[in-house]
């Protein structure tokens, strides 16, 4: 009688029941619900109190997403993924990233179709007058050679994984934590250009685009970081081929490089060159 393995033959994740996806809903629940209440003035015990709140609940979120990953990579290892099984998670993860081209797609169509049917309102240009022009040269062009220093470190890290010995495995975590710190580094230099702003998200539609996109890309870069650390983590897992982790966080990190490249040139240096331009236009003509 012939033997069938019908665990090579499926394409769903069997997986047995796991608490972890309920209790990052729970915490997730309590960070959206705090901050809502720190934006709006309520506080708990004080905004400092509630402030750590906020903080401790996104570190619980991360602790147990990493435990949650750690159960992924023990079925992984028990032989439950197989090779169509792997496939089918690869291609489940670009239709991921398509998804999120597309959001990004439909906030930038919002703001070309605004900066593209320009109106004697705003002066004939893509940023209102009353509104500060953001110059590409100062924060954002800091932030893009971080990102893409990033993107460097991060295709470092993912060769030297590949080598699978120890000595190109140290160098592995040392451009993994490396490409963690510009994440970090990205986000700082944002916050920093956040503060300098002199207008908000209701002034005008360009200034709702422009803190749409930059901040959806901000939170892209928080989950890719959160990718990143989780796969630093799991060190044990880099020389298990059937782990696609790893390169799942690398394929995120050069998407959302690729998002900030086009954010940089479409939002923030073609608004200064449509400005400068008509400026000197304009100083030309009242001489």
């Amino acid at each position: 009688m012939h033997s069938f393995h019908f665990k090579s033959r499926h394409y769903y994740n069997n997986i047995l029941l796991t608490p972890w996806p309920f209790c990052i809903a729970i915490c997730l629940f309590h960070v959206i619900y705090l901050t809502i209440l720190f934006c709006n003035k309520y506080f708990f015990h004080g905004s400092e109190f509630t402030l750590w709140s906020i903080f401790f609940f996104v570190y619980l979120i991360f602790e147990l997403i990493l435990v949650w990953c750690k159960e992924i990579v023990y079925e992984s290892f028990s032989g439950n993924y197989s090779k169509k099984l792997r496939a089918a998670l690869l291609y489940g993860f670009l239709l991921f990233l398509v998804s999120e081209a597309m959001l990004f797609g439909s906030i930038f169509w919002a703001y070309f179709d605004r900066i593209f049917h320009l109106s004697y309102v705003t002066g004939f240009l893509s940023v209102p007058t009353t509104v500060e022009i953001v110059r590409w040269y100062k924060e954002p062009l800091y932030a893009t050679i971080v990102l893409l220093a990033s993107g460097w470190t991060c295709n470092s890290a993912y060769y030297f994984f590949q080598l699978k010995n120890i000595e190109s495995l140290k160098k592995a975590y040392f451009f993994s934590v490396l490409t963690n710190i510009l994440g970090c580094a990205f986000l700082c230099v944002q916050y920093i250009e956040y503060t300098h702003l002199q207008f908000t998200i209701s002034d005008t539609v360009y200034c709702s685009v422009f803190y749409a996109l930059t901040g959806f890309h901000g939170i892209h870069v928080i989950v890719g970081n959160l990718l990143l650390y989780i796969q630093f983590r799991l060190k044990f897992t880099y020389f298990d081929n059937k782990v696609m982790g790893l390169g799942f966080a690398v394929l995120y990190w050069h998407f959302v490089d690729i998002i900030w490249i086009f954010l940089f040139i479409s939002v923030y240096f073609f608004n200064n060159i449509d400005y400068l331009a008509v400026s000197e236009v304009t100083t030309f003509f009242t001489k």
